[in-house]
């Protein structure tokens, strides 16, 4: 958000929250718009594996939940995350449904291999830009 001219506040792309830009912080992987509190849940405790030797968090926001897991790493992203920030087209593409077609959101085994924002962050770009362009305005009216 805008007051006369200057940038005043942004969307937390963790919990969605419009939130002023004192609060602005950088996520730690994914280099997108995050707010301070988010940032310090996010950093406060290690990433516990699983069993199976997957992390058992979202690498966007924190938290568990319903995870779609990395076929190149360990890392996984709430589906939470990926439909907020990305929009449900995205996640729908990651389970291997057609548009339109989520009604369980769960993931079909011929579903294509995925690779998460840390490991291809192309997705993200977009929202990458928005911070560094965030950034720059916040730092150039202080």
């Amino acid at each position: 958000e805008e007051e006369d001219g200057r940038t005043t506040k942004f969307d937390c792309t963790a919990c969605g929250h419009t939130v002023p830009v004192a609060q602005l912080a950088t996520h730690p992987l994914l280099n997108v718009s995050m707010c301070k509190p988010c940032v310090m849940f996010y950093s406060s405790e290690l990433f516990a594996t699983g069993p199976e030797g997957f992390e058992e968090n979202c690498r966007w926001c924190g938290d568990g939940g319903n995870l779609v897991g990395c076929d190149f790493c360990i890392r996984n992203v709430c589906r939470s995350c990926i439909e907020t920030n990305l929009g449900a087209d995205e996640l729908a593409t990651i389970l291997g449904e057609e548009e339109g077609e989520c009604d369980t959101w769960e993931q079909k085994a011929d579903a294509p291999k995925w690779k998460c924002y840390a490991c291809e962050p192309a997705p993200i770009s977009h929202l990458q830009a928005e911070h560094q362009e965030l950034v720059a305005n916040v730092e150039e009216e202080a």
